[in-house]
């Protein structure tokens, strides 16, 4: 009974001696105590912070994700600090030409950090090549799409393209009509919809008709670039998220691919030959005829979705980019105009013109790259995990486990790389010396770089080489007012807001 007495006893002492309150505050400093002992030892810790409180928590990161202008931020915490600058807990944002090998060569041994997971459903993981973190296991997935992405593949679906950019002129003729105001960024991204589905289904999605965004899908990617960006940060929470259902804003698109393979599947039943319709997922299917357990119907379903939810905004804000710099810099535009008329005349360029043609237009393809690395499309870090062992980078060394990443706006802003005044637009720096050429080309990531450079790239590529020369040819594009202050919205992409312009037929 005394005993019995003794331990209600305690128990009593126990629960008013130790509150919730108390047992918070008990865990607060346990933490504290930890943190300030990984600190004080942490052979990073003499490396400037991004703000106060970036070494002990990512919510300041977060924060910046949310605002969506973390391309700029990051670009003046290199001014201010320098190479290195930790904007999180054992992450580092990097601004060296020397890393790039380190870092993302393609026999590096870095991996993808975990801010990737939030990009694929889990069960998706394994056939989608932007999240799989697993060196071997993305090189194996890679070599299995390769050949579809190839630029010798590609150039089969020129017509294709053709047709779209048909449909786009018909639109602007409308609009220089009509001396309408239309946000031309939008229009692009219309463009660059109809080419990635046609080319993918054979079949267009229908922005061009009349410029609504079809089923609500730009707005649905929008959703989830802003939820992978933000849910990546903390990705053990996505994880516990995903089992609610499809990535949010993906819904439409899953059942718009679906339904597309299909009737796909459904053709081929009825004995239609695969082999000669000229898209994606027909290619997609006889290499599942070929090789079904290596390339199964989840590789299919994910190569066609990739191509719907990845394929549009790089071309469209590259497309915004070249549009921007070409309306705002006359001078420029002259040139370009003078160039693509030369060779006209030479008949070195057919029409509308061919992607192999656009090749030998040097002066356009420094336009190209010189839009591309003003504004490049994806706007953060590109963060891997050090590998065993720890690595030498900027002259300081981190430990096995660390994530640093380079953003390809601090890179294309480094002057020792592309000479003062990197902000500016200026072709010329391309049509320099060899040597001088190949170090920016080291230092340009417009997409990426290294064994994760974006296979989508040559699909980019040719929607701007074949739609830029002959829109320009045709068409002013004239700013209805100042594009000077015109708002970026950083959710992994940076796309320019409300690009509204006047578009006139030329004589």
């Amino acid at each position: 009974m005394a005993v019995v007495h003794f331990a209600a006893l305690m128990t009593e002492t126990w629960s008013k001696s130790w509150a919730p309150t108390h047992i918070v505050l008990v865990a607060l400093g346990v933490y504290v105590t930890i943190r300030a002992y990984q600190i004080s030892s942490d052979p990073l810790k003499s490396v400037p912070d991004a703000a106060f409180g970036a070494r002990y928590t990512r919510l300041w990161y977060l924060w910046q994700l949310w605002r969506g202008d973390f391309q700029n931020t990051n670009i003046q915490l290199h001014k201010k600090y320098g190479k290195i600058v930790r904007t999180a807990p054992n992450q580092y944002s990097i601004d060296d030409p020397e890393a790039v090998k380190v870092i993302y060569g393609h026999t590096t041994r870095f991996t993808k950090g975990d801010w990737y997971l939030a990009s694929a459903a889990p069960q998706t993981l394994p056939t989608n090549l932007f999240a799989q973190q697993d060196q071997k296991k993305h090189a194996e997935l890679r070599r299995r799409f390769n050949n579809f992405y190839a630029m010798s593949t590609l150039v089969q679906y020129e017509s294709h393209v053709n047709e779209c950019i048909s449909r786009f002129s018909e639109k602007l003729k409308e609009f220089s009509e009509s001396k309408e105001h239309i946000d031309i960024a939008h229009w692009l991204q219309c463009y660059a919809f109809d080419v990635i589905t046609k080319i993918t289904f054979d079949r267009r999605f229908g922005f061009l008709e009349n410029g609504e965004d079809v089923g609500g899908v730009i707005q649905s990617i929008d959703n989830f670039n802003l939820y992978a960006t933000l849910m990546g940060v903390f990705p053990w929470l996505h994880a516990r998220l995903s089992v609610f259902g499809p990535l949010v804003g993906l819904k439409y698109i899953i059942g718009y691919v679906n339904q597309a393979l299909g009737e796909r599947r459904q053709a081929k039943a009825q004995g239609l030959d695969l082999s000669t319709v000229p898209d994606f997922v027909s290619k997609f299917f006889v290499n599942n005829e070929k090789d079904p357990e290596g390339f199964t119907m989840l590789h299919i379903f994910g190569g066609a979705a990739t191509n719907v939810v990845a394929g549009t905004d790089t071309t469209a804000i590259s497309l915004s980019s070249i549009v921007r710099q070409l309306a705002t810099h006359p001078d420029v535009l002259t040139k370009l105009r003078a160039e693509i008329q030369d060779a006209k005349a030479a008949g070195k360029i057919s029409d509308p013109i061919t992607f192999q043609e656009s090749q030998g237009l040097t002066y356009f393809q420094a336009v190209i790259k010189e839009s591309l690395r003003v504004h490049p499309a994806a706007g953060l870090p590109m963060w891997r995990v050090v590998p065993e062992g720890g690595v030498i980078i900027a002259g300081r060394h981190f430990p096995s486990g660390t994530e640093v990443g380079i953003n390809a706006w601090v890179a294309h802003r480094n002057e020792d790389v592309f000479g003062s005044n990197p902000e500016l637009f200026r072709p010329e720096r391309w049509l320099v010396d060899r040597e001088q050429a190949a170090a920016m080309e080291h230092y340009f990531l417009s997409f990426g770089a290294g064994s994760r450079t974006c296979i989508g790239r040559h699909i980019s590529m040719l929607e701007i080489s074949k739609l830029v020369p002959q829109l320009f040819q045709q068409f002013n594009v004239l700013p209805a007012s100042t594009w000077a202050d015109i708002k970026e919205l950083n959710r992994w992409f940076v796309k320019p807001k409300g690009l509204q312009a006047v578009v006139e037929l030329r004589e």
